[in-house]
């Protein structure tokens, strides 16, 4: 009884008895109710069923089913054939005539069903496009045994199911065997979505192995909306912030509407029932900055369409071709179809160049508009009911009652005060702009206080700074000192000695490895302080050494554009000037924060002491005293051009705006030199510093002599710019021997003085005070106590 009066419910919602063996479906909370004509019946009454509302359904019988399905054969097969407003009232006039002519075929039941449909489609049409239902479960019995009852099964399965703790709402809406399968649907999602689980189904009923097929595709039941989505947001940014809320969303497009919006809505589905309740309950949802509303999906109206010929308007049955055509290309099937298919797309319905059931096209939207218009009608007839998903939430109308609002008596005596008060009061408050402009200046004021407070702090640690820097320099200096007397002087002279305590060796020995080690601790320490120096804070600068005795005099030039630097330090010690004043050089170097530094007379020592932080390249000269270094900061890229000239050095630098090149020369007056050997290294951006010993008058020398003449004939030639300086920085002589060259404008001198002049003789104050230092140290130092005795240089 139960699975004929499913059946039966099931042929009233499609109304084609011979369509539901090829299609099944079966009824959810997605039905549709017709209500019972009020016509003339000339026979006995009709069937009648229950549909999933509980609510009679009109049952047509097979034999009226056969005359309506006749009368749509016939006269609807070119419903596809859309066009104009005017071809559709002539295609409808075309309908009417076609009634007209085949009212002697078909029944008087048929014909006045006929005459109640109004609405331009047909009734069938109407009632499939609004029918949702939920997919079916499957059961495969084995094709050896014999098939249960529907109805025992379902039994079974509900005893299983209560066994397993698993609880329905409702009972199976379908349950009818197709072939050798058994169909089963369910009402509603909670049920589908705890049938969906495999585990929650039997194995064997009453001895008999079933198979239970699980629907893979997820129902639109399932589907919401996440509406007003900015267009900059695309759709796999709205599915990364979906996803953060509800992990089984899935299966995310773009809702496209007929007209053009600021906003986009997007549907998702979600395959947990629980996220989906979830989702709904919130009603928000969280997309990049943005609170979004989260709606439940109502999905469109469906279309009737063959999927023989794919034209609108009547499914397969029907159709009139008798053999299927391709999607695609509309092509009849063939064995070589597959190979011969442009794959080309070509619509069924006004052949253009797309699919035949694309949303753009014109025919189908006309098809769907009509659709949409005849189930509004019908539903506003009262001749369909839409399922419980599309119905519109209806504001229920407020009732206003005077007496729940009752008016307030006013107190007596109490005085009323005026909403705004239009009297001025003469006060002397001061504006808004006057009260920030004192604010203004008091800040200010303090700023001021600060800064100056602040200045004078950096100007203390950097004297501080350099006066300690200048000590490590000077005892670094005396141990070495301290080292050569002891290799050079003492102990030669203690060698020569007969019979020599053995003690005053060892003391020797000690004194000697104190100062090494006190020598490498402060060399080291200052090493440290100079790596945490910015190099290149201020500018590019590159030195041009070369030494003097009495005065270390400083010639910079500096670019405006680089604000690159060069100097030029003289000594004029020449047998160990690097190796005696390596230190003065790294002090001036840090304090002028250069990052490129040119030597000259460098001598044999020149890799005695290297320069922390810095790749120093050397080029050897004529005699033991020359040679040329340059130091580039390992921040910056240098590369060494072979020159093969003695003297001569050439650097390409790179890490500047621009790349540069860097000659240094040093030219003594016992070398013969052809300047024209440098032609083949001036190129763009060509610094030029050393020590020529040429005297010109035009650069700062009282006369000019015969190599000044010689090289500014060559410089003039080479199209080079003498860079003066403020004054001469060689102390020698008074001519100008450390020249600077450029081929490139915008480049100044700066002269500095930087260093003391050394006296000679026992009664050297710089001797004295270096002695006073080195005392200290031996007296403070806990090593000097155990390791060395106190011992003075002139006992030794």
């Amino acid at each position: 009884m139960v699975q004929s009066r499913m059946v039966t419910g099931r042929e009233s919602q499609v109304c084609i008895p011979s369509v539901v063996s090829n299609n099944v479906q079966h009824n959810s909370s997605n039905t549709v109710s017709v209500l019972t004509s009020n016509t003339n019946q000339t026979t006995s009454t009709p069937k009648r069923g229950l549909n999933a509302s509980d609510e009679f359904i009109e049952v047509n019988s097979k034999r009226r089913n056969q005359g309506y399905i006749h009368f749509r054969h016939k006269d609807f097969q070119r419903y596809h054939n859309f066009g104009s407003q005017n071809q559709q009232s002539q295609r409808y006039n075309r309908i009417d005539n076609a009634n007209n002519r085949n009212e002697r075929l078909a029944s008087p039941e048929t014909n006045n069903q006929i005459n109640h449909n109004k609405y331009g489609v047909p009734f069938d049409h109407l009632k499939r496009a609004v029918v949702y239902n939920l997919p079916c479960f499957t059961v495969d019995f084995d094709a050896n045994d014999r098939l249960l009852s529907a109805v025992y099964v379902t039994e079974q399965l509900y005893e299983h199911f209560k066994s397993v703790n698993i609880k329905l709402k409702d009972k199976f809406s379908l349950a009818r065997y197709v072939g050798k399968q058994l169909k089963l649907g369910v009402r509603n999602k909670e049920d589908y979505f705890e049938l969906c689980q495999q585990c929650a189904w039997p194995s064997v009923i009453q001895g008999k192995q079933i198979k239970v097929t699980i629907p893979k595709v997820i129902p639109e039941q399932f589907t919401l909306v996440v509406r007003y989505i900015p267009n900059q947001i695309n759709i796999e940014q709205v599915k990364d912030e979906v996803k953060k809320s509800a992990q089984s969303a899935d299966n995310f497009r773009k809702i496209v509407y007929h007209y053009e919006r600021s906003t986009t809505d997007y549907r998702f589905t979600v395959s947990d029932i629980h996220e989906y309740n979830g989702l709904l309950t919130l009603e928000r949802i969280g997309v990049s900055n943005l609170i979004r509303p989260v709606t439940q999906y109502l999905p469109s109206n469906k279309l009737t369409y063959c999927t023989r010929c794919w034209e609108l308007g009547h499914m397969k049955l029907q159709c009139q071709h008798q053999r299927p055509k391709c999607k695609v290309r509309l092509e009849e099937y063939s064995p070589n179809h597959n190979l011969q298919c442009s794959k080309q797309y070509k619509c069924a319905q006004c052949s253009q160049n797309h699919s035949s059931l694309d949303p753009s096209c014109h025919a189908v939207q006309q098809y769907r508009n009509d659709l949409n218009q005849a189930v509004k009608q019908a539903v506003n007839d009262g001749v369909i009911k839409l399922p419980h998903i599309q119905q519109a939430r209806q504001q229920q109308p407020y009732n206003y009652d005077s007496n729940g609002f009752p008016s307030l008596n006013t107190a007596p005596g109490i005085k009323l005060h005026k909403a705004w008060n239009n009297q001025c009061n003469n006060l002397k408050d001061m504006t808004n702009s006057q009260l920030f402009s004192q604010l203004k200046e008091f800040f200010n004021d303090k700023f001021e206080q600060v800064n100056k407070r602040l200045n004078e702090i950096e100007q203390q640690v950097k004297m501080n700074e350099h006066n300690t820097r200048s000590n490590k320099i000077r005892l670094s200096e005396f141990f070495l000192k301290q080292k050569d007397l002891i290799s050079t002087t003492l102990r030669p002279v203690l060698s020569a000695i007969p019979n020599l305590d053995v003690k005053l060796n060892e003391n020797l020995d000690d004194f000697d490895k104190f100062c090494s080690l006190a020598e490498e601790c402060l060399r080291m320490e200052y090493q440290f302080s100079g790596m945490t120096r910015s190099l290149a804070t201020k500018s590019e600068i590159i030195l041009n050494n070369n030494y003097q005795p009495q005065q270390i005099l400083s010639n910079r030039t500096r670019k405006d554009q680089e604000q690159s630097e060069v100097m030029t330090i003289e000594e004029q010690d020449q047998s160990e000037g690097w190796n005696s004043r390596a230190l003065e050089v790294l002090d001036l170097i840090q304090k002028a924060e250069a990052s490129v530094a040119i030597c000259t007379e460098v001598g044999a020592y020149w890799d005695s002491f290297k320069l922390p932080n810095f790749n120093m390249f050397y080029q050897e000269g004529t005699n033991h005293c020359g040679g040329v270094t340059i130091a580039v900061g390992k921040h910056l890229k240098a590369t060494k051009i072979d020159s093969n000239l003695e003297n001569t050095i050439v650097v390409d630098i790179s890490g500047l705006s621009e790349p540069i090149r860097v000659i240094g020369i040093y030219w003594p007056e016992s070398q013969k030199r052809n300047l024209k050997d440098l032609d083949s290294f001036i190129c763009k951006n060509t610094i030029i510093s050393g020590d020529f010993n040429a005297a010109i008058v035009e650069w700062g020398s009282p006369k000019t002599d015969c190599r000044g003449k010689i090289l500014k004939k060559w410089v003039d030639s080479r199209n080079l710019q003498f860079v003066p300086g403020a004054f001469n920085s060689s102390k020698r002589s008074p001519r100008n021997l450390d020249l600077t060259f450029t081929n490139f404008p915008g480049v100044e001198g700066v002269t500095l003085k930087f260093g003391t002049t050394p006296t000679c003789g026992p009664n050297n104050p710089d001797d004295i005070k270096i002695q006073a230092e080195f005392n200290e140290i031996m007296t403070n130092l806990s090593v000097c106590a155990t390791s060395v005795k106190p011992t003075s240089t002139a006992e030794l």
